[in-house]
């Protein structure tokens, strides 16, 4: 099974999260290589953020 370590620099414990067999078949190894190979730590490093801070945005898409 694989799994995607969520990590945060603030009090928020870090956590491991399974990634579902659909998701792996829909093409996510490929793209956690990309990460890897650019160094990025963010999993959606390249979404916008105006006020500065990443997880609002994150927040906005996944809360609705």
């Amino acid at each position: 099974m694989h799994v995607y370590k969520f990590s945060t620099p603030q009090k928020i414990q870090s956590r491991v999260v399974p990634i579902p067999t659909a998701l792996s078949q829909a093409g996510v190894d490929p793209y956690l290589e990309f990460l890897k190979c650019h160094i990025e730590q963010r999993l959606l490093f390249d979404l916008p953020a105006n006020t500065g801070r990443y997880r609002e945005k994150v927040r906005k898409w996944f809360s609705g």
